[in-house]
């Protein structure tokens, strides 16, 4: 059964950046623009209308599914505010290297209860396959997120003036 759409699921994720926003206003003390105020509120109404018509049309959407996205959605931003805060010195691939270490060992006792290692058929498709998530999808992807977070956490907050 299928707890919620990916068209709302993605909708959800789409609002990390608002939490962020609010996450690190919060526990970080960086000062809120009036260009923030106006986006966080202009995302929050559009992600509201989205998720409340998806509600009232009666679709195959439930709480449950919807609940986890979010608990998704809030588990990103508040790594991305830890990350903000204790950015490591060391540079950015011992951040990205001890965060793919974190999620392997959290997810490997699930792999292995629902999967089969004896099942995986190793060819070279799935050895580009393989090579191109840990490259591109993780190393990369990644390491780009952690400079742009780098970048605004160096630049001078904005203060809101009347």
């Amino acid at each position: 059964m299928i707890e919620v759409s990916s068209g709302l699921s993605v909708v959800i994720v789409s609002t990390a950046p608002i939490a962020t926003a609010v996450f690190a206003y919060l526990a970080l003390g960086e000062r809120m623009t009036w260009g923030k105020s106006l986006g966080l509120l202009l995302g929050i109404g559009g992600v509201a209308f989205i998720v409340e018509s998806r509600l009232s049309i009666g679709g195959d959407d439930h709480l449950r599914g919807i609940l986890l996205s979010i608990a998704a959605m809030l588990s990103l931003v508040r790594g991305t505010t830890l990350f903000k805060r204790f950015a490591p010195k060391e540079g950015l691939w011992l951040g990205n290297g001890v965060q793919s270490l974190a999620a392997g060992m959290a997810t490997m006792p699930f792999a292995l209860a629902f999967e089969n290692v004896c099942d995986i058929a190793v060819t070279w498709r799935l050895l580009l396959a393989f090579a191109d998530l840990v490259l591109i999808v993780s190393v990369f992807a990644y390491l780009l997120w952690f400079r742009i977070l780098a970048c605004r956490a160096r630049r001078p907050p904005v203060p809101i003036t009347s």
